[in-house]
């Protein structure tokens, strides 16, 4: 089952009141609210490392995206835009597949 929202903070409630529902997070970085390195720490300092499986799609450098991470938790990946989204729906068959990075 695939769930979007647009925005940050109703997708951060959603997540927290059914965090069964997902086993594979994807998210733009630029939001309203909160960004997705945000996002991910707000999940992540909820649940620890539940949702670990937490992909960043962005059309920003994802090095600079990188710069941004602390802690001991990090998304599986930070995808740039331009790769494009045969790119992320074939990262999407891998992880289901078992075979995520």
């Amino acid at each position: 089952m695939t769930t979007t929202h647009s925005d940050s903070l109703v997708a951060l409630d959603y997540i927290i009141a059914n965090p069964n529902k997902y086993d594979l997070i994807i998210s733009d970085f630029v939001m309203p609210a909160l960004n997705g390195v945000e996002l991910f720490y707000k999940i992540v300092s909820t649940y620890n490392d539940k949702f670990s499986d937490f992909l960043i799609h962005s059309s920003m450098n994802p090095e600079n995206i990188k710069s941004l991470i602390k802690g001991e938790y990090s998304p599986k990946a930070i995808v740039s835009k331009e790769s494009g989204l045969d790119y992320i729906s074939n990262l999407v068959s891998r992880y289901n597949d078992g075979k995520f990075f």
